[in-house]
């Protein structure tokens, strides 16, 4: 989403013969898109011989760019418990578990955090700066930025999600409305009055994205390739991602769907994705993290982002550069998280103190919704930490109101979630024995709530 146009640092990057500086590098990338880019750069790809499941925390890189912005840093301790990362052309960052960013490669000491700084859930890496989400809705800014508009300490307040692209930046407010600004000096610019209830943002480089919380994706700025065109039977979109010239919207069934550019390459591949859970796209090229945990490439192989998916499983989110790629399994945040609104338990299932009345050994379905500080619904299955059960003295609760439970429900105790009726259901199959359970849904906000049962035969 973002070109650093260093006029040095290009020649280093393009075949010989290539002389490119400010607009015209830009346009290179660009129509990278629309040439066989696999003799321009060599690649650097996880050999199928390191074929490996990641582990909790873990992380590895790959492209043209190894290994001044791929290569984990060896670190006492070892940097093992990465929540996120984000790349750009001169420096990649690292987000741990614990609230603190790592930051390595060339311009590394331009964006080198403060050691205080130790509450970041989120990370977004522009140009010559690295934007910094903080536990308390605030946004710091490392390295060389405008100090005006947004850009000045204390500007923004009660954000909940940003977004960074070559040309200007985004924050998303737990209000659902979105700021976004220049990077140039920082000054406005101005979002649609019918952009509201937004849950997530996506940058381009000239143009931007919001996903509403019912599914509705907006679009506005520069529309020279109609990027800006959302399609207008669009719907279920869990999840937006934007280059210069295109926008893509992940939807609920797994698929992916294109506007914009209609290059073959990108356009096509994109489409013709399956089974996809997550996305990240940059220039002429993105990753598609499948449902099986494996890693799907699409568009051209500029600076060898493609990556072998059979080598690596167990993958929990993707990320790409300009010229790197990242696949994790990100270790939760420990940094405290902000409670969810809870809504539940629905029918059949009464939450306590309400008794619900059941017989053992059948299935039952638990429902309920969670929503965010932003009021959008939330859907991911690791929000739920753990749903667990145990035996409880009928005696403790048998003065409480009681229910019939008169739905029953076949299959196992898999987690899933309904996104028509933005419900999580888990199928609850009871113990064999009759008697009283308490059942405990616990979620990364710490937060826990109980349902109780009586079971008879």
């Amino acid at each position: 989403m973002f070109i650093q146009t260093a006029a040095a640092r290009a020649r280093n990057r393009v075949a010989p013969g290539f002389s490119l500086d400010g607009f015209r590098l830009r346009q290179f990338f660009h129509w990278s898109m629309k040439v066989c880019c696999a003799g321009l750069l060599a690649a650097c790809t996880v050999a199928a011989a390191n074929a490996q499941a990641l582990m909790p925390g873990q992380a590895i890189g790959w492209g043209e760019a190894a290994p001044e912005l791929l290569q984990i840093p060896v670190m006492s301790p070892p940097l093992d418990n990465i929540s996120a990362i984000s790349s750009d052309l001169q420096y990649t960052a690292a987000l741990r578990n614990n609230g603190t960013i790592v930051v390595w490669g060339p311009n590394a000491a331009l964006v080198t955090p403060p050691p205080d700084l130790n509450d970041v859930t989120a990370i977004a890496a522009g140009a010559n700066y690295l934007m910094a989400l903080r536990r308390n809705g605030t946004v710091t800014f490392l390295g060389t930025f405008p100090r005006s508009g947004p850009y000045a300490p204390g500007a923004l307040t009660d954000v909940v999600a940003i977004a960074v692209s070559e040309k200007h930046a985004m924050a998303l407010k737990k209000d659902g409305t979105v700021i976004d600004w220049r990077v140039s000096d920082g000054a406005l610019i101005e979002v649609p009055a019918f952009v509201s209830d937004i849950t997530a943002i996506a940058a381009g480089e000239n143009h931007a994205l919001a996903l509403r919380k019912d599914g509705k994706v907006f679009a506005w700025g520069d529309n020279e390739s109609f990027q800006t065109d959302v399609p207008p039977n669009l719907t279920g979109v869990v999840e937006i991602a934007a280059t210069r010239l295109n926008s893509f919207a992940l939807q609920g069934d797994g698929s992916v769907v294109p506007w914009g550019d209609t290059f073959p390459k990108v356009f096509n591949d994109a489409s013709s994705l399956a089974n996809v859970k997550a996305i990240s796209v940059r220039g002429s090229h993105g990753l598609a993290l499948l449902a099986d945990g494996t890693v799907q490439a699409w568009g051209f192989n500029f600076a060898g982002v493609y990556d072998p998916s059979p080598a690596l499983t167990n993958v929990k989110a993707v990320t790409v550069g300009t010229l790197s790629a990242f696949a994790l399994n990100p270790a939760p945040l420990l940094v405290p998280l902000p409670p969810y609104t809870f809504s539940g338990f629905k029918p059949p299932v009464n939450g306590s103190p309400v008794i619900n009345i059941g017989k053992a050994g059948r299935t039952y379905p638990v429902k309920w919704q969670l929503k965010n500080e932003a009021g959008a619904f939330v859907s991911r299955l690791d929000a739920v930490k753990s749903i667990n059960s145990m035996p409880t003295q009928c005696g403790a609760f048998s003065s409480e109101p009681t229910d019939l439970l008169d739905t029953a429900s076949a299959g196992d105790t898999a987690l899933r979630y309904d996104a028509t009726a933005n419900q999580f259901i888990y199928n609850w199959k009871t113990p064999s024995s009759t008697g009283c359970h308490t059942l405990f849904l616990t979620l990364d906000s710490g937060q826990i709530f109980t349902a109780y049962f009586n079971l008879a035969k």
